[in-house]
Order: structure tokens, then sequence, then C-alpha cells
């Protein structure tokens, strides 16, 4: 008997070990994009209406709060980035287990990734295109068949990696503190979805004559799609073919559209939809293929009309049992509004433009740094200088050339400096948002720097350089500079990614500066 009891503790304490060690060693999240839907799905059994899967389009595009809020359906995104169908299919294998939805939504992007950009994509980074959907997994049996696909692909994928976190994470003693231990999710995760803050023109190659010729879908892509209907047929649960995204062709377009023909499966394109629902490319898009919470909010529309009119649903927004969603609301709008901010912002191309939609701004959740590089003064106007004023900068800059200054409102309170010498001005926004800026004038090398929370946001041009932050989603909504020391009312300009110096002419269009024409 006591060498019964000691095996059974010495068991014990090595699966206590072991857990242990699993659980130091497990990787910290991804907080935005490692974030799979079916944590949801998991913790809320049969709560869902929808279930939403496919890529990051899924996960960006689509705004499950939005979707309770004005229709009062309950919906789940467990798309993940860049997800291969065979990958949406077993996730889909897996939330169905516990959920009983009235109809499964499938964005078609990944449907025509090749065999080799899959290939590719786990040699270069299996842990995005492979680790973010499996290690959110319960079932190990529909973890190893999705595995087995993968490992088809890539036959040196290791097993282990998969089925163990001490084998996977060994890495995390190299570098072991204290984020090793952070598995929350960016706030601006709800409901697997994803909101994304930024604005940028994309043009849609569907606006082009419809030639009618179709692109060709891969086998592999096409074997689980038919998995996918097969599943959805046996559950008893409606599929339905969606494409929420500015970047297609037509082709894509009439092979989807031929293959939910023959199937008799609903298809629902952004293209038939865009115009009705008020998406314009060049201000939804934070890229060639994700929304900003402005887009998602209007394509959700689309989804959420689409399933009022074909599927009875009761209203969930008078169901207790669904308050989480009321939960997220205060932070959605506010976020709705910090997105409705950046566009405004970004509609100014010009000094006098940027400064009038800045000072109507609510400063509510907002604070605006404000660094000179070199000179402000040279062609700084009255009216600018009145604008400065309204806004509580009350500092002298005419005839101040060379000088250094700093100008900061909003949230984070008044504060100026100005002077000939390197200016610096730390402080806080709120409790935990860290600011430091710095000025520099011509008598000072020019050095300047606006740093929130540790990370550059300034552009870095010469003149004045404005960066305006919003606390609510912690991201800077604008980051900009005006060359006031060449041009009257200089253009809106930014610093891109090969430090080519441009100004924009159109929402998301920039041309080099030397084009401008004060």
């Amino acid at each position: 008997m006591k060498k019964v009891i000691k095996l059974s503790v010495f068991i014990i304490g090595i699966i206590s070990i072991w857990c242990g060690l699993n659980y130091i060693l497990e990787r910290a999240k991804d907080p935005k994009w490692d974030n799979s839907g079916l944590s949801y799905v998991y913790n809320n059994p049969d709560y869902y209406d929808v279930i939403f899967t496919g890529t990051s389009i899924t996960i960006t595009n689509i705004s499950c709060e939005e979707l309770y809020l004005s229709y009062g359906i309950a919906g789940v995104t467990i798309g993940e980035p860049t997800q291969p169908t065979y990958l949406s299919y077993y996730s889909l294998e897996e939330a169905l287990k516990y959920q009983h939805p009235k109809a499964v939504m499938f964005d078609v992007s990944s449907l025509f990734y090749t065999e080799d950009e899959l290939i590719g994509n786990l040699q270069y980074d299996q842990h995005h295109h492979l680790h973010y959907t499996l290690d959110s997994m319960k079932n190990n049996r529909t973890k190893y068949e999705a595995f087995c696909q993968a490992k088809e692909l890539v036959p040196d994928i290791d097993v282990w990696s998969y089925f163990s976190k001490t084998y996977y994470n060994h890495s995390n003693w190299e570098n072991l503190r204290i984020g090793n231990f952070d598995r929350t999710s960016d706030k601006l995760v709800m409901n697997g979805n994803l909101m994304l803050f930024s604005v940028q023109q994309n043009k849609d190659d569907m606006d082009n004559d419809n030639t009618g010729d179709l692109a060709e879908i891969p086998e592999i892509n096409l074997k689980y799609l038919y998995k996918m209907i097969d599943l959805c047929n046996e559950k008893n649960v409606p599929l339905i073919l969606t494409r929420g995204s500015g970047n297609y062709t037509w082709a894509k377009y009439n092979a989807i559209k031929k293959l939910a023909q023959k199937y008799n499966i609903p298809y629902i394109d952004l293209n038939n939809n865009k115009k009705e629902a008020g998406i314009n490319l060049t201000e939804d898009c934070v890229d060639g293929t994700h929304f900003n919470p402005l887009g998602a909010q209007k394509w959700t529309h689309v989804i959420g009309n689409y399933l009022k009119s074909h599927f009875s649903i009761s209203d969930r927004r008078l169901d207790k049992k669904y308050n989480r969603y009321q939960e997220q609301e205060e932070f959605y709008n506010d976020a709705l509004k910090a997105m409705d901010d950046m566009l405004t912002l970004a509609s100014g191309t010009t000094f006098n433009e940027y400064l009038s939609y800045l000072k109507d701004l609510d400063m509510k959740d907002t604070s605006v740094f404000i660094s000179v590089v070199e000179d402000a003064s040279a062609n700084l106007t009255d009216n600018e200088v009145w604008c400065l004023n309204e806004m509580g900068l009350n500092a002298d800059l005419l005839g101040k050339y060379g000088y250094s200054y700093i100008g900061i409102f909003g949230e984070a309170g008044i504060q100026e400096e100005l002077g000939a010498e390197l200016l610096e001005i730390n402080g806080k926004i709120g409790d935990t948002i860290n600011y430091k800026v710095i000025s520099g004038g011509y008598f000072t090398n020019n050095n300047a720097s606006i740093e929130i929370d540790g990370k550059e946001e300034m552009a870095g041009g010469k003149g004045i350089n404005i960066v305006v932050y919003n606390s609510k989603i912690e991201n800077v909504i604008s980051s900009v500079y005006f060359d006031t020391t060449q041009f009257v009312n200089p253009p809106t300009c930014m610093i891109n990614q090969i430090n080519q110096e441009q100004y924009e002419v159109e929402l998301g269009l920039w041309l080099p500066l030397e084009n401008y024409e004060s």
C-alpha cells in the first residue's frame, strides 16, 4: 500500500512539474493577431447565431459588436491571419462541436492560395501560419488531422511542436521575462474581430470591365471547401460564401459565382453591395485588403441585413445572457469616434485645413503633441497662430527664427516651452502612458522627438511636427509635419518608408514635396 501511495505521489509530482513548465514556457500571445475566436466558442457553448471563418479579412472587415448592436445577432469570428482553407475547415469542425449556429459565413479569399504559397508560408513562419490556429484547439483529434494536412505540404514539420508546449517553447528559457506570462488579447480584439486604425486609398480592380475570365481554384482548397459544404449539410447549418475585401478581380468573382451556383450556395460579394452600403475604398481601408472600423461597420450592415432577411433570429439585445456585448458598447463607440477623428484629420491637405479640423476635435480622450525641427516661424501666418491660440497654446512663435518649441494640449494638459536651446518635456497621459517630447531648433542641430509609451511617433520632417494620440484605443491617429521653413500654408507631409518627403494631393495619394506650389 505504501508503495502505491509513493508511486501515486511521484506521478502527481511529475505531472505538476510538467504542467508548471508548460505554463512557464508557454509563449506570450501576440495581443492582436494571435487570438483565435475558438476561445469564445469554448467559453460560451451553444451561444452564437452566426460563425465567421476565413483569413484576416474576416477578422478585421466584420464587426460582431456592430452586428449585435444594430441587429441583435450574436456572432463570433474564428479566422486567423492568412488562414488556409484547410485550417478554416478544421476550425469550423471544432467550433460546431460546441455551437449550433443559424449560419456559417466563409470568406473565400483563401480559396485562391496556391499550393506553393501554402508551402512557402509554412516554411517561412510556422508560428504565424499554423500555430495561431492549432494552438487554440482543444480536441486533439481535430488538431492532429489538421496537422497531418500541413505535414503533407511540408514533411519536416515536427509533431512535438504542436502537442508539447514545453518542446515548442523551450527557447523561452533564453529570455524569460514577465511578458512570457501575458496571455491576454489587446482590447481592440472583440468577439474574434480586430480593429485596425489607418486610412489608405485603395483601388478596386473590379471597377474595370468583366471579361468573363475564370480564376483557377487550386485542388487542395476545393477539397476542403467541399468538406466544409458536407460538414454544414451534416450539421444542418447553411453555408454562405462571402467576399468582403477591396482587393479582388473579376476572374476570381466569376469563379466563385460559378461554384456557388453549382452547389446552390449563397454568395455575398462586396462588388454587388458596395454602392448600397456606402463603402468608399478611399476612406474605409487601412491597406489594399483590410477595412478600418468605419469600413467594417458598413460591410457588417450588408451581412446583418442579409441575415435578418433570410433567417429567423431572436433579438439578443433583449436577452440578458448576451449582456457581454453591451459591456463592450461604450469602448466600441469610442473606437469609432477615434477612427472618425483620424479620417477628419487625414482629409486636411494643408496646414490651415489641418489646424481648423484639429481645433474642432473633442479632446476628451485625445492629446496633441507639437515639436519643431529647425524652425517654425519663417512662414507662419496670423491665422495659424490664431488657431494655436484657440487650442490653448499662447507662445509667441512669430519672429522666433530657429527657436525650439514644444506645445502639448488636450487630455495630457496644456504645456508649452519656447527657447533657443534644446527643449524637453516628460509626462503621463492618465496613470500608465508615458510621453517624452524633444524639440531642437536651428541652433541645436535639429534634434527632435515625440515618444509615446516608449515608441517614436514623430514624422520627423522640417518645420512643425504634430502627433495626435487617442488614449481610449491607445493609438496615434495622426502623425504629420508642415514644412513652414519653405512654404506659406504648407501641405500636409509625412516621411514614408524610404524617407522621401511627400505631400498629399488627395486622401491617400502622396507626391514628392518638390512638386508643391504654395
